[in-house]
């Protein structure tokens, strides 16, 4: 095996991560094994972007590239791209949000197939009061949203935590996208052009999903 076809390149933004396009994905994936292996002692414990140049990859790659970089080497992860654009989030963000809840391994493959469609950002941590955060492209928070707090996205919103804030997904008009929450409890819920109102009684701990049916907002249980 050449472990040539793997190379990682420091710069100022983070780290490149170097891949032969003209190589299988899997020898790249047994030479980033080994090759990270290897450079563990000086990688400990950084914190920092990677992102991925030459070969082009499907999201759920990047996540299983960035994983075996972050199990190798202890880096703390802060994003992973490929050929500079925002895609997924370090696998440790994953990891640490609620992951024995059985609705957060669909959420995440619900991701996996949104960041295959479009640009995806990743929030780790809270959406606090007088917080917004504006996408053009979907949006994934590792956390809760507090009332208050405001996800605005062209694409759709995922929630790993309880959606208290603002959510408006397909914000530039798209009736495609959807608005998912381990927990729902938003004080405005917008697709597109179109406004849902929620309950103040509804049940807490519900992964609920909300699309758009016939020009009206659906909310069902997503398990």
């Amino acid at each position: 095996m050449n472990e040539n076809i793997v190379q990682f390149k420091g710069t100022k933004n983070g780290i490149i991560v170097m891949l032969d396009e003209n190589s299988p994905y899997e020898e790249l994936k047994k030479a980033l094994d080994k090759k990270s292996e290897s450079a563990k002692d000086f990688f400990k414990d950084a914190r920092t972007d990677i992102t991925f140049s030459g070969f082009s990859l499907t999201a759920a790659q990047e996540v299983e590239l960035a994983q075996i970089i972050n199990k190798n080497t202890g880096m703390d992860i802060s994003s992973a791209l490929s050929g500079g654009t925002p895609s997924i989030s370090s696998p440790r963000f994953a990891s640490s949000a609620r992951k024995d809840d059985g609705a957060l391994n669909q959420l995440l493959s619900e991701a996996l197939v949104t960041a295959k469609k479009n640009l995806t950002t990743f929030h780790r941590g809270a959406v606090r009061s007088g917080q917004s955060i504006r996408f053009p492209g979907s949006i994934v928070v590792i956390g809760d949203v507090n009332p208050g707090g405001e996800l605005i996205a062209e694409g759709n919103i995922i929630v790993l935590g309880i959606l208290k804030g603002l959510a408006h997904a397909g914000c530039t008009g798209s009736h495609d996208c959807f608005v998912a929450a381990l927990d729902m409890r938003p004080t405005q819920l917008r697709i597109a052009e179109l406004i849902a109102c929620f309950p103040d009684e509804k049940a807490e701990n519900t992964p609920l999903y909300a699309y758009i049916n016939e020009n009206q907002i659906f909310v069902e249980p997503l398990l």
